[in-house]
């Protein structure tokens, strides 16, 4: 019988796995992600022209800041997916699927 560490390994795994099938998914399919995706590989090198002129103090300023605030959307993000995927199941059980 497994246990219920078990579960939540295997479910954890499940849901990091199906969370990056959509993000790509995504990706692939939405128009406004695709230019943003262009802008940034296009003004690519630039950007690192204008990082590499700062002092290292602010070097490291500016790329911990835009880590940080990829964290947190990746965060937001996460969140919604498994809030989305818990009212699912939720739906399920009330439709006496589950």
């Amino acid at each position: 019988m497994k246990s219920l560490t078990d579960f939540g390994y295997y479910f954890e795994d499940f849901t990091a796995n199906m969370l990056k099938h959509v993000k790509n998914d995504f990706l692939k399919t939405d128009l406004e992600s695709q230019e943003l995706k262009c802008f940034l590989e296009t003004n690519k090198d630039k950007y690192n022209i204008i990082i590499n002129n700062l002092n290292n103090k602010d070097k490291e300023f500016i790329n911990e800041y835009i880590n940080k605030q990829q964290q947190l959307i990746q965060n937001a993000q996460d969140a919604l997916y498994l809030a989305g995927y818990k009212n699912c199941v939720k739906l399920l059980r009330v439709m006496g699927v589950l």
